[in-house]
């Protein structure tokens, strides 16, 4: 899925993507939307699992669909710092790796062991989302909105933060190229997978 919409999954990549330029404004809501309604159908899913299967149903339910709530024993502050924090790092991991000549590999597989990492530290904090959607899907199932304002708002600032860093080169120079290898507006036809800089190095050629 990466080599067509570049698999963000997280409107928080999307929209670091889209203040890096590398993202349009509209495409980015086209994104958010998508990434939204996959979450919902997800936590659907989950529920009708538990109609078929009554003890999963009950794991379900007793879990709230896994929403992401924070920490009643801190102050607010701190998991809101602790989603705008994990996304910052998350973004510049995730753009680091793209960007990079070799690693760029290990990109898609970057986000599984970040969290691998970060969910004993800071789990018990916010749940670690980073991902308003994630986090959106699990809500709606379970009706539990009191704090969800901290999952759109962190992640945003995290995302928001990171791109910023990257742009004062305070981490060196790090450029993604681009958001995704196949654009849209091709009116049905669908373009080359290759890079897009191969495409218009074999149109010289040509």
């Amino acid at each position: 899925f990466g080599r067509v919409s570049g698999a963000h999954v997280s409107p928080s990549v999307s929209l670091a993507f889209s203040l890096a330029g590398r993202l349009g404004g509209v495409d980015l809501c086209g994104y958010v939307v998508a990434q939204m309604v996959g979450a919902c159908l997800a936590a659907m899913m989950l529920a009708g699992l538990g109609h078929l299967l009554p003890v999963w149903g009950e794991m379900v339910r007793a879990a709230a669909f896994a929403a992401t709530v924070p920490f009643s024993g801190v102050a607010v502050i701190w998991p809101l710092v602790t989603e705008m924090v994990l996304t910052c790092l998350l973004v510049i991991m995730l753009c680091a790796l793209a960007a990079h000549p070799v690693l760029k590999w290990f990109t898609p597989w970057a986000g599984g062991v970040f969290f691998l990492v970060c969910n004993p530290v800071s789990a018990w904090l916010s749940g670690n989302s980073s991902n308003l959607a994630r986090s959106f899907g699990p809500a709606l199932m379970a009706g539990r909105w009191e704090s969800f304002w901290i999952y759109a708002l962190g992640p945003f600032m995290g995302a928001a933060l990171a791109i910023w860093l990257l742009r004062s080169r305070l981490l060196g120079r790090i450029e993604v190229e681009e958001a995704r290898l196949v654009n849209f507006g091709h009116h049905g036809r669908i373009p080359s997978l290759l890079h897009p800089g191969m495409i218009e190095e074999r149109g010289r050629a040509w």
